[in-house]
């Protein structure tokens, strides 16, 4: 991976598409302050841009469609500040920044691998610096585990409410699969044979 990440901040929060869909503007979140204390670079890897864009018009109802094409105008608001300035910050002083394939990188056939691939590169790229994945999804914090990456939680209040993400959510799904065990004492496993 190449790249200059000298001016990345201390605390490094790569992002999902997930995330950019699920909660309010990402431009209006003060990132710096609710994933810890200071500094912080946001990072939206180049892959996560480009599934917004295919969300937008190909995939799932309309409201998520109509949302994908927001979160890519405000995408598109990072891309002309990067080009321009070469930084974007956001209110709160949190730098958001790109993570651009190089030329020639063969993108893994799921974005949410690829996502997890590119966190784990960065990682090694600005050592001993921390990164985090922020995600709701499943899926990608499993794949983030995997690889011994940190992760975390968008914080419920900075969620879209009718999307069933937040703590109350996860707290009825875990329940639908919790059933009363009763307490007879055995616990072994007898198997019935031929």
């Amino acid at each position: 991976m190449t790249g200059n990440y000298c001016s990345y901040r201390q605390r490094v929060l790569v992002v999902d598409a997930n995330t950019l869909l699920h909660c309010q503007r990402f431009d209006k979140i003060p990132w710096s302050r609710v994933c810890g204390k200071g500094p912080a670079t946001l990072v939206i890897p180049h892959v996560v841009v480009e599934e917004i864009d295919t969300k937008s018009y190909s995939e799932g109802s309309e409201k998520i469609k109509k949302r994908a094409r927001g979160v890519y105008e405000l995408l598109g608001d990072v891309l002309k500040g990067l080009s321009t300035d070469g930084r974007f910050e956001l209110h709160d002083g949190t730098e958001v920044q790109v993570l651009r394939d190089e030329l020639g990188h063969r993108r893994l056939p799921n974005n949410d691998d690829e996502v997890v691939a590119r966190a784990a590169h960065l990682q090694q790229a600005i050592a001993p610096r921390q990164i985090t994945v922020i995600t709701r999804d499943n899926g990608m914090r499993g794949k983030a585990m995997t690889w011994c990456l940190p992760w975390d939680f968008p914080p419920d209040k900075y969620l879209i409410p009718e999307d069933g993400f937040g703590t109350k959510h996860r707290e009825a799904n875990l329940a639908s699969i919790s059933v009363d065990v009763p307490e007879d004492g055995d616990d072994t496993y007898s198997a019935v044979g031929p």
